[in-house]
């Protein structure tokens, strides 16, 4: 089945997802829902049927009559009314604009912060544009984000596209044909959350994917994706829309910035009657989390006048960590104040034995060294008393050295994260004995190194 635009439509497409019926059909489910629902406390059901019929009357309207959402061309259809469509005065079939048609394009404040943000998306790839850069776009739609770019006196460079929708690859790569770029592309009809390669890019850019998915989880394994595709050092830039003013919710709009009655018109058009599905709203905070626990460092965001729709960048670590090796005595094992005790034991035996304070200036020596030290204050033998001191230590540990309680939790997160990061763990010791398995064990260590 082919939508307005020819385009052949995949089921599992987040942003247009093909409902398997006509758009006579799709348009009567609409007028029955609101009917059945009745008057809202803002809006009544006539004024609601009334939208509807003028959404029947242009293009833009009925695709989202019959998918709820956008595809690469009218998302790109949207972006670029500034420039088209605001200045010429005519729609895509070169007709003047519909009343409600202008509303979508040029005052519903989600479609304005979109057209901000393309401007802010386009700008902040141009500058990180490089001879023998990789650039992708995941999904690519038309791929305009890579090849509206300028690529002055470079010749090496690639550009990769990847998208469900066959008819917008088709579309892309005519675009790069005409443009004189197709030389650097290449284009994959692959899942977003498929995405295998690793190391790749330098840049992956993601126009709007995240505000079709609604499961936190799901965007946070996709970032992950993303993550892995980068090379060391390469960048993530991306959009997500932020919570629209709800009564007992916080919004971060800035609502001096935006007509409040063009709101609420948007909200009853795109949340009431057409329940479109660009409606997985997240906080800054959220993404900055859900980027932080993929591995993202150097979390920039770049507002539009509203804030409604951030662009927000997001940087790849660019020394990447092998191995992680703890040292135990200190650092895991909390074994200085046995070594004291084993000590103020073996020494006890000889009439004396030093105060805590007084053995911290041993502290750091080792335990020959200390033996030789107190077989001089005491006149006794340094190896009888250094064979007594093991002895004891050994006693000690046999009963357990206590952990480090802040180690153990930063270890067992480390060990949470180390096969997504791909880096090793171990355990070193200065001591001559290798140690004991299971004195780790007993120290909530197992099976950690």
């Amino acid at each position: 089945m082919s939508d307005i635009t020819g385009n052949t439509l995949k089921e599992h497409n987040l942003s247009h997802l093909e409902r398997e019926e006509s758009f006579e059909i799709s348009l009567q489910k609409l007028r029955d829902k609101v009917v059945s629902r009745g008057d809202l406390p803002y809006v009544s059901v006539e004024k609601q049927l009334e939208l509807i019929d003028q959404l029947t009357q242009f293009d833009l309207g009925k695709f989202l009559i019959e998918r709820g959402g956008l595809n690469g061309f009218w998302i790109h259809y949207a972006h670029v009314h500034p420039v088209n469509g605001r200045i010429t005065g005519l729609n895509n079939r070169g007709e003047p604009f519909t009343s409600l048609e202008s509303f979508i394009l040029d005052r519903a404040p989600v479609g304005l912060a979109a057209q901000e943000k393309y401007t802010i998306f386009k700008n902040e790839i141009q500058k990180r544009v490089r001879e023998g850069g990789s650039f992708a776009s995941i999904p690519c739609g038309l791929m305009v984000d890579l090849l509206e770019l300028e690529y002055p006196h470079l010749s090496n460079f690639q550009l990769y596209g990847f998208d469900l929708d066959q008819e917008a690859l088709k579309q892309a790569r005519e675009r790069a044909e005409k443009s004189g770029l197709i030389s650097h592309c290449t284009f994959f009809c692959e899942d977003a959350w498929d995405l295998a390669q690793e190391d790749s890019f330098d840049l992956i850019t993601s126009n709007g994917l995240i505000i079709y998915e609604p499961d936190d989880n799901k965007v946070t394994l996709l970032y992950q994706k993303f993550y892995r595709a980068l090379k060391e050092g390469g960048v993530l830039i991306t959009s997500f829309l932020t919570p629209p003013p709800i009564p007992g919710t916080p919004t971060e709009w800035h609502m001096d910035k935006i007509d409040a009655q063009d709101a609420g018109l948007q909200k009853i058009l795109f949340s009431d009657i057409l329940d479109s599905k660009w409606q997985a709203y997240r906080s800054e905070e959220q993404v900055r989390d859900q980027l932080l626990k993929a591995g993202f460092t150097h979390i920039a965001v770049v507002y539009d006048k509203a804030h409604i729709y951030p662009t927000i960048i997001a940087k790849k670590q660019t020394t990447k960590i092998k191995a992680i090796i703890f040292d135990c005595d200190g650092t895991l094992v909390d074994s200085e104040y046995s070594h004291y005790l084993a000590w103020k034991k073996t020494l006890e035996n000889k009439g004396q034995a030093p105060t805590l304070e007084e053995y911290h200036s041993h502290v750091g020596m080792s335990d020959k060294d200390s033996a030789k030290a107190y077989a001089e204050q005491y006149h006794c033998s340094w190896e009888e008393i250094l064979k007594e001191k093991h002895e004891h230590y050994h006693q000690l540990q046999v009963v357990g050295l206590p952990a480090i309680s802040f180690t153990v939790d930063f270890v067992h997160h480390l060990a949470r994260e180390k096969e997504r990061f791909n880096f090793k763990m171990g355990v070193a010791s200065a001591a001559k004995k290798r140690r004991d398995p299971d004195e780790l064990e007993t120290l909530k260590y197992r099976g950690l190194f």
